[in-house]
């Protein structure tokens, strides 16, 4: 006898012989094993000339034939033929039966069906309930509510009052939807009913258990895996040795993510994780274990287990009962796959991985619960046979109540409709609601109560025409729609603007950032730089545009290293000039690049960039006056406002008059009028110059960017350099000086380093929403809770 994992291999091999390729083969094949269920009840045959005249049932046909000589060759049988297969051997006298059968909860009987029991009919005596049968016992009412939201909630608050008023009640709640909205109710009854009182039928995959969805994960490490998986791995606890290294494993999360990897390899995970000793020897062990060559599914079942008992699955820690739960029914699914042999000699590993998934998705996960609570949320034919004191069936809208007809498509719709299928027409469906809805009045005992939504996503509903009969619900007693889900109390606003101030043990690390972000909100300041809170960096594909920026100062550094001067400069040959660059820029890219192991097309096309870039830069800086490079990426250390800082200066060129001026590379847009105000903009250069005022002339951006090259910057003297500004050209009525101006920034520089320096750090953004756009520290501030 094949189980339905075993059936369903067969028919995905039979069908993937089909010369036409198939959008989805899970889908199809439980369309196509449906229609076989039906012709194997209904007593029908896939050559029935019906089947002729589609495209659809010719393919069925062909396929349905193929299944049947696979099964009789093999001698296996399948769950469709087993009524028949049971039939004939009842009536070959080879089958020992009781004296006494009973059916019950049956509303259809095809005639696979009524041929069993007519069979047992004649050994042993077969009584037969019908469900419709039943006399009315309650009431029955109608009700009408907003939402589908609205229904759940009214429904458990129903629920919740009857069972205040009578404790020994058996409850009802029947959700014809289940599966769909099995977490709103989930969510809905917990906060209304305790859990000890209801039970919900069903399950969700096990596939979405976060601890069966790691195993899973743990199992693709033989394949390249994108960031975002490996980033789930890192900061899982369901794998071992988390409990000692969680912290290290998230710096290692952090620097991938930073050094810019979109998927690793295993090898490059285990060449990565040696910061993590754990991880690393975890790994390593794991190696042990990986297998590529196609094997037996009952092999790879005991491979997998072999794999996860390496990574130390599922961890460390104490499981929970659920948890518990979930690996029970883990296990059943790895003796699925290993059922798989009989039909499925070998597999390969990915074929092997992807039907356990395929396994995982179909296994029904529910948590132990009480089978025996007061209340009971069931499915429509759940309910049938089960008596309860109150029903309630919610979702009873003319759009769904009855359903529409849902034919098979593999099945000519002619057949369907002759011998009156489930779901073949209208009529049908609507002979099936009225039974169902007589079963369900003759199963509640005292009250039965039938709900519809008014509104269902994006349509007005109105009530089945199946409900006209009854009369309207008054839940004015019950109080049901005023009722509040959740009470909330009062909440209490404690606003705390003033951090500790900085002490002497402390590192405080940032540069001319701090400065920035006090500027612009100083709690932004105060979460950066005082509590390092860093957000998750998503890496990008190629370089990022921080690593282009590092390219282009190393490079332009070598290059001023190497040629001092604009006289130098403008000696060069182009053919020196272009070797010279070319060199330069391959060094840049192998110091910085070299260990990403990015593609070769990538790091050319880099290259063949910044040669453009550069040749244009340097075209600008020959039409300047002569100059001498004195410096280049210069580390200095000084304090301000009492917050010691070590900066970094991209370039300081001496002029013909001996004064200096300081240039600072950016491959971004820059603006000029950044630099003023009592919060500026941006205060790196300002920084730079209270920090070398002796004999400076200059400030200036050098905007390195393809759209728009150029000089921006300050000086004390007109035409000092192309691009650039004196304080008069920006404000004609000003009458400050240069000193005054580096004094105002110096004020400026000291105020804020002394905020910071004392805890400032208040929550105040200087252009509103506009400084919040792109903060990452709006879970910390929470802005928009004010």
């Amino acid at each position: 006898l094949l189980n339905d994992e075993q059936e369903q291999v067969i028919w995905e091999s039979i069908i993937q012989k089909t010369a036409r390729p198939l959008l989805n083969l899970q889908s199809t094949v439980k369309q196509v094993r449906k229609a076989f269920q039906l012709l194997q009840a209904y007593g029908l045959s896939p050559q029935a000339p019906a089947f002729r005249y589609t495209e659809a049932g010719q393919l069925f046909a062909k396929w349905a034939h193929a299944f049947m000589k696979h099964c009789d060759v093999n001698q296996l049988i399948d769950q469709s033929r087993l009524i028949a297969t049971i039939t004939s051997l009842i009536n070959d006298n080879k089958i020992k039966l009781p004296n006494t059968i009973l059916f019950m909860g049956f509303l259809d009987q095809p005639p696979a069906l009524k041929n069993l029991i007519n069979a047992l009919k004649s050994y042993c005596k077969v009584t037969l309930i019908d469900p419709t049968e039943h006399k009315q016992h309650g009431r029955t009412h109608q009700l009408g509510l907003s939402h589908t939201e609205h229904e759940i909630k009214t429904m458990a608050l129903w629920a919740n009052r009857l069972l205040k008023q009578e404790p020994d009640a058996k409850i009802a709640c029947v959700v014809p939807d289940l599966t769909t909205l099995r977490r709103p109710l989930d969510r809905i009854f917990s906060t209304i009913i305790d859990h000890a009182h209801y039970n919900i039928s069903g399950g969700n995959a096990l596939f979405d258990e976060p601890i069966i969805a790691m195993a899973l994960s743990l199992l693709k490490l033989p394949q390249q895996l994108d960031i975002n998986t490996i980033s789930h791995l890192l900061r899982s606890p369901f794998w071992g040795g988390y409990l000692k290294e969680s912290q290290k494993r998230s710096l290692l999360d952090a620097k991938l993510r930073e050094d810019n990897y979109l998927s690793l390899s295993l090898k490059q995970l285990i060449k990565q994780s040696k910061q993590c000793h754990e991880l690393h020897k975890i790994l390593m062990q794991f190696t042990k274990h990986v297998r590529y060559q196609a094997q037996s599914p009952r092999e790879w079942a005991k491979q997998f287990s072999l794999q996860l008992a390496a990574l130390g699955w599922p961890g460390d820690r104490s499981l929970s009962s659920r948890e518990h739960q979930a690996i029970q029914q883990w296990q059943q699914c790895l003796e699925k796959l290993a059922s798989l042999t009989c039909v499925s000699p070998t597999l390969t590993f990915s074929q092997a991985l992807q039907k356990l998934m395929q396994l995982a998705k179909q296994q029904l996960f529910q948590i132990q619960t009480n089978d025996n609570a007061s209340i009971q949320v069931l499915g429509l034919l759940e309910v049938l046979g089960l008596p309860f004191d109150h029903i309630w069936v919610m979702g009873l809208d003319d759009l769904h109540w009855p359903s529409a007809a849902n034919p098979n498509p593999f099945l000519p719709v002619s057949l369907q409709r002759e011998h009156d299928m489930p779901h073949a027409s209208a009529l049908r469906e609507l002979d099936f609601a009225h039974d169902m809805q007589a079963v369900l009045q003759g199963q509640a005992r005292q009250q039965l109560v039938l709900s519809y939504p008014k509104q269902s996503d994006d349509y007005a509903c109105l009530p089945s025409q199946l409900l006209s009969a009854f009369p309207v619900l008054d839940d004015t007693p019950f109080n049901l729609t005023e009722q509040p889900l959740i009470e909330f109390k009062s909440l209490e606003t404690l606003t705390q603007d003033q951090a500790p101030p900085t002490h002497a043990d402390e590192k405080i690390k940032g540069g001319s950032a701090i400065f920035k972000q006090q500027a612009a909100c100083p709690f932004r300041a105060f979460a950066q730089f005082r509590l390092q809170a860093e957000s998750i960096v998503q890496p990008s594909l190629g370089l990022t545009a921080a690593e282009r920026g590092i390219l282009v100062h190393q490079a332009l550094e070598m290059f001023w290293q190497q040629v001092r001067s604009h006289q130098q400069l403008c000696a060069m040959s182009p053919q020196l000039l272009t070797s010279t660059l070319r060199n330069l820029i391959k060094q840049a890219i192998d110091d910085q690049l070299g260990s990403l192991e990015l593609p070769a097309r990538i790091l050319a096309t880099e290259e063949t960039r910044l040669m453009e870039l550069f040749d244009r830069w340097l075209m600008i800086e020959k039409s300047r006056e002569p100059f001498t490079v004195v410096a280049e990426e210069r580390w200095q250390s000084i304090t301000v406002g009492g917050i010691p800082l070590r900066l970094q200066i991209d370039r300081i060129d001496k002029l013909t008059d001996g004064s200096y001026i300081i240039i600072d590379y950016k491959t971004g847009l820059t603006n000029l009028m950044s630099w003023f105000g009592e919060r500026p903009d941006d205060l790196q250069l300002p920084l730079y110059a209270s920090a070398n005022r002796k004999n400076l002339s200059g400030l200036y951006f050098a905007q390195i960017r393809a759209d728009k090259m150029c000089f921006k910057g300050l000086s004390q003297v007109s035409d000092q350099l192309p691009g650039a500004k004196t304080l008069e050209d920006l404000d004609e009525s000003s009458e400050m000086t240069w000193e005054d101006q580096l004094d105002d920034w110096q004020m400026v520089l000291t105020q804020l380093g002394d905020d910071f320096h004392a805890g400032m750090a208040e929550i105040d953004p200087k252009y509103g929403p506009a400084t919040c756009q792109y903060c990452e520290y709006h879970s910390l501030c929470r802005i928009h809770e004010q």
